[in-house]
């Protein structure tokens, strides 16, 4: 039985936009509660704007793009707004706010998207710091931060707050090896309680040893993403 999407493309097409080298054709995609989908990109190809059409920041030139149910396209900018306060997301170029310190930028997407109290917001992100190794919260500039606390920042940003979706761009980028199992029992405690998660790198993570399913796996050639269910 088919359950209730997350977030879905329907044949959605974008034409290039800066700074990707690439859009997307006809795309497919489908997350459920509980996904977890790898998307391959290829190497040398430059970067994709999967995200930012996930997460609506892009609108499609034909197709739709889905998140809980309801067309981004069809959503007024203050539903667009509190829809996003629903998505945590790893940055593939950090998207820092080089004036904030980190744990500012930490809080800033939930004090921005929602109305939670910010005390309630700081309590909960000094919780998800500690899942992730960073406690407490740094409170320096990103400039200052070393990359690897930066790194875990971005987890404890994207996770906050309980989101219903979680992208992750090259999640492991400057991220010391022995810091996998925190990720991916952040991911595993997101998925059971619901959560779907888009991961996309490139080529496919080793989860080896890792208890995450079910998978799904897409590549990204180009513009076309196919599935890459027996790779």
């Amino acid at each position: 039985m088919v359950g209730k999407a997350i977030l879905e493309f329907k044949r959605a097409t974008v034409v290039v936009p800066e700074p990707y080298e690439f859009g997307l054709e006809e795309a497919g995609l489908r997350l459920e509660a509980g996904d977890l989908a790898l998307v391959s990109e290829e190497r040398g190809r430059g970067e994709t704007p999967l995200a930012d059409v996930a997460q609506g920041l892009i609108a499609p030139v034909s197709g739709e793009v889905i998140f809980q149910g309801k067309d981004w396209r069809e959503r007024s900018p203050g539903s667009a707004a509190a829809a996003r306060g629903r998505i945590g997301r790893v940055f593939r170029r950090g998207g820092w706010v080089s004036n904030l310190n980190v744990d500012e930028n930490i809080t800033l997407p939930l004090r921005h998207h929602t109305g939670m109290p910010p005390e309630e917001i700081r309590r909960s992100a000094e919780e998800t710091g500690k899942k992730f190794g960073l406690s407490p919260l740094p409170e320096e500039r990103p400039a200052l931060c070393s990359r690897s606390a930066l790194k875990r920042a971005a987890w404890v940003r994207a996770f906050l707050g309980e989101p219903a979706l979680i992208i992750l761009e090259e999640p492991l980028r400057d991220a010391y090896s022995e810091m996998l199992h925190l990720l991916m029992k952040g991911i595993g405690e997101a998925i059971l309680r619901g959560a779907a998660v888009l991961w996309i790198s490139g080529g496919f993570p080793d989860f080896a040893g890792h208890r995450l399913a079910p998978l799904k796996r897409y590549r990204l050639k180009g513009p076309r993403l196919e599935p890459a269910e027996n790779d």
